[in-house]
Parts: C-alpha cells; structure tokens; sequence
C-alpha cells in the first residue's frame, strides 16, 4: 500500500511538472512542444485515476482517508494548473497567436 501511495504521490508530481511545461510552451509560443505536453498530462492523469483506484483498494481505515485527502489536495492543484493552460490556449486562439500545423 505504501509502494502505491509513494508512487501516485510521483506521478501526481510528473504530472504537475509536464502542465508546467507546457504552460512555458505556450507562453513561448511553442505550441507543437505545448500541445505535446498537454496530451502527455491528460494521458498522465487518466493513470494516476486507476492507480488512486489501487492505493484506496488497498488501503484501510485512517490511512485510506489520510491518502484520499492528501491525493484530493493535489488534484485541486493540478485541475488549477489545467483550468490555467486551457485559459492560455483560449487566449492565444482569441488573438490569432494560435498557428495551425497543417495550413
């Protein structure tokens, strides 16, 4: 159960890093390497989901809350960081900074 804690508690941190990558993409101008990182952060999140399913499966009591909490916190934080990213690419559309690949 630890293991599993220890190891969503990485990637919940591998995740919060790849949004801040492509939020400094974004804002580079960048938007291949941007786009990249937002599709590498939601196929990221998709598996911290299944593997919260594993952590709370085996996990009892005080300790399964303790981390249900702990996990909820991070997610909060990191839907912000998405809420910020999607904001960005909004932006960059609305002032036609946003350069399609295939013209």
């Amino acid at each position: 159960m630890t293991v599993n804690a220890e190891i969503l508690n990485g990637k919940l941190n591998e995740l919060s890093e790849i949004i801040d990558v492509a939020t400094s993409k974004l804002t580079e101008g960048n938007i291949p390497a941007a786009m990249q990182n937002f599709f590498k952060a939601i196929e990221l999140k998709r598996r911290i989901a299944v593997l919260r399913a594993e952590v709370r499966l085996s996990s009892t009591g005080d300790k399964s809350r303790n981390i249900s909490n702990a996990f909820k916190t991070s997610l909060e934080k990191i839907e912000m960081k998405f809420t910020e990213l999607r904001r960005l690419t909004r932006q960059m559309i609305a002032n036609d900074l946003w350069v399609p690949l295939y013209s």
